[in-house]
């Protein structure tokens, strides 16, 4: 019995060909501009490297950075999922993490609230991540002032 044949002119082999490209293999160590070499910018493996990248930028302190990337992932995101997708919630969290870290609570609160709220719909009042999204926007309303003004 013979393997299944797949297509030859399947994705996967265009994808293995820009792969070995000698443009990938020029610049290991710039993942970034690997991925736009092998995929376009909207598509969604990049959208997903982008995020990592944003989310990284975030850990270590730079918000505005990490704000203007979340972004670029969440127009991608909806492209791809739509707007009432888990994963485009998940990245507007993250986006309104980001606004928070900069002191910029009301949009956080705005970012935060339509969180909760879409996830309510879809996951259900009682979901993990409902729950999660509705306890950040209370903290982020209940946060008197910017972050780095608290005293502590």
């Amino acid at each position: 019995m013979s393997p299944p044949s797949r297509p030859a002119a399947s994705c996967w082999n265009s994808v293995s060909r820009r792969t070995s490209s000698t443009a990938t293999r020029r610049r290991p160590g710039n993942w970034r501009e690997s991925a736009n070499a092998v995929w376009a910018p909207e598509h969604l493996v990049t959208v997903w490297a982008r995020d990592a990248l944003a989310r990284g930028l975030l850990r270590s302190g730079r918000g505005a950075e990490a704000e203007q990337l979340f972004r670029r992932v969440l127009d991608g995101q909806r492209a791809g999922y739509g707007d009432d997708h888990p994963l485009v919630y998940g990245v507007l969290i993250q986006l309104s993490r980001a606004q928070f870290a900069q002191g910029k609570r009301e949009q956080a609160a705005e970012s935060a609230r339509e969180v909760a709220e879409g996830r309510a719909v879809i996951l259900g009042e009682d979901h993990p991540e409902t729950v999660a999204a509705r306890a950040w926007h209370t903290e982020v309303l209940a946060t008197p002032t910017a972050p780095d003004d608290l005293v502590g």
